[in-house]
């Protein structure tokens, strides 16, 4: 066959063949397995309808995400920003969210839709922190999975609530939309941030300086701090068996105690959810005699400022031991900011100062200025975030007394970092008192190693080790060289604490 035959053959004859050949299996299958051809149009029929149905599922979803950016996108108020981010869930098909930002070398809780206070088993509950290196991109929550997206700059964390795994990298380009948005309205609102603050601050230095130095005001003051130490829903104070003050729920639902304040005409009900151990009791009985005592003898000018920082000082005591997450808390804080001070050769006066500062460095969690204080203006809940705000509050309730105890600065500043990324300021270099880094880093410490109900402590070493690697971020070369200088020395110490604490449980048990 020459290639003129070879190139007729291909051009006209086989096409005609295949041709022939595929209209004779078509008339075959239509004449015996006319069947066949009607499966194959349905299942086709049906790949179809599903396909079109994704494709308008997904035209759909993608209109309302960006009919929600859009939304968000308007908004200036970054509360009300905060409040439109929970609607993002429903993008997901989630639960609940959170967002957070990251301070320093941990993420605070910025924003959820969890409900507070549940301790039923299978529901969710929102970590207030997240150490960056310990973020896991899916863990468990509840009966729920979570599953958490950090934002390209590592500055923004979201966490969703499933009853299944989101691969959130998925929605990558919508979520960046929305944290760019949300950093942009941070930026601008950090300049009016600092502005509240500074209000805040004059309002309940003024007020509260008031109320302390007035009966009835100070007396609510104390007593609100007295029910938040011991983690009471309300409190009745009584003189002589007449009721002077009530603060709180006090209803019948509660159960509730009665303690009389020894060589005092004062008692006190206190109303709680739960029935108090015969250590408790003895704890807190002992707290409320010296609370009776210093309310007794407060006309004692003299002796005021011992009583009140000594009041502190227990109510501290008492609030962390009602935790076991948190038990000896602030003695560890102070423990190390003490052997830290020791290095930097601070004397003896500055040595009392650094660990009273260090010991009430969070006193500001414990007390509630919404209720205590005759406020001129409405402050609202955000304003008074205990997350952001507590150095400042900590601090405005040891200021009456900063004529003789100077600690307000270390409690106020020791949550702020050398590289500008702390809070409630914003603080850098050496604008942070040295005492008050010397606070920070002890305390960034003491809370990595320490359990806590979302994360088990880092050994001891890998805790030494973050801290050489990322230290520089939370307070200068001098405090960091001094902390590595005594680690040694406190982790001894920080293992003998644990021994006698076995020891003393096992007593308990027994």
């Amino acid at each position: 066959m020459n290639l003129e035959q070879i190139r007729i053959y291909l051009n006209y004859i086989l096409p005609d063949i295949i041709r022939n050949k595929i209209f004779t299996i078509i008339d075959y299958l239509a004449n015996n397995l006319w069947w066949v051809f009607i499966i194959t149009t349905i299942i086709l029929g049906v790949l179809l309808i599903i396909s079109y149905i994704k494709i308008y599922k997904l035209y759909k979803e993608r209109n309302r995400i960006n009919q929600f950016l859009e939304e968000i996108s308007s908004l200036e108020d970054i509360k009300k920003f905060e409040k439109k981010l929970i609607d993002f869930r429903l993008f997901f098909n989630a639960k609940y969210i959170a967002f957070y930002l990251l301070r320093g070398e941990t993420y605070v809780l910025q924003a959820h839709n969890i409900e507070a206070g549940k301790k039923q088993t299978g529901v969710a509950g929102a970590n207030m922190y997240l150490v960056k290196k310990l973020v896991k991109t899916k863990s468990k929550s509840g009966n729920f999975i979570v599953s958490t997206y950090v934002s390209k700059k590592n500055d923004f964390l979201m966490q969703v609530y499933a009853y299944r795994f989101i691969n959130l990298k998925l929605y990558k380009g919508y979520i960046e939309s929305v944290f760019s948005m949300y950093r942009k309205l941070l930026k601008t609102d950090e300049f009016s941030m600092k502005v509240t603050i500074s209000t805040i601050t004059k309002e309940l230095q003024s007020t509260l300086s008031k109320s302390l130095f007035s009966g009835h005001g100070y007396l609510e003051y104390i007593l609100t701090l007295v029910k938040n130490a011991i983690s009471a829903e309300g409190i009745k104070l009584y003189k002589n068996n007449k009721k002077l003050l009530e603060i709180g729920e006090t209803n019948e639902k509660f159960l509730y105690k009665k303690f009389y304040i020894h060589n005092t005409g004062y008692s006190i009900e206190i109303f709680l959810t739960k029935k108090l151990s015969t250590e408790e009791l003895k704890r807190i009985g002992s707290f409320l005699d010296m609370t009776g005592i210093f309310i007794s003898t407060f006309q004692e000018r003299d002796n005021t400022a011992k009583y009140y920082i000594d009041f502190l000082l227990r109510a501290v005591d008492l609030f962390e031991s009602q935790n076991e997450y948190y038990y000896n808390h602030s003695y560890k804080v102070a423990l190390v900011s003490v052997e830290i001070g020791k290095v930097l050769l601070y004397n003896i006066e500055e040595l009392k100062i650094l660990k009273l500062g260090a010991y009430l460095h969070d006193i500001g969690m414990i007390a509630d200025i919404k209720n205590i204080i005759n406020k001129t203006t409405e402050l609202s809940k955000e304003d008074l975030s205990l997350i952001k705000l507590h150095p400042l509050i900590g601090s405005i309730l040891v200021e009456p007394v900063a004529h003789i105890f100077p600690v307000s600065p270390i409690i106020k500043y020791h949550h702020e970092r050398i590289d500008g990324s702390g809070y409630p300021f914003g603080l850098a270099g050496k604008e942070i008192p040295q005492m008050a880094q010397v606070v920070a880093i002890s305390e960034f410490f003491v809370g990595l190693i320490s359990d806590r109900p979302y994360k088990k402590g880092m050994e001891i070493e890998k805790a030494k080790e973050l801290i050489e690697n990322s230290g520089k971020k939370i307070v200068d070369d001098i405090v960091l060289n001094a902390f590595l200088d005594i680690f040694d020395s406190i982790h001894q110490k920080f293992l003998k604490l644990e021994l006698q604490r076995k020891i003393v449980n096992r007593a308990v048990n027994e």
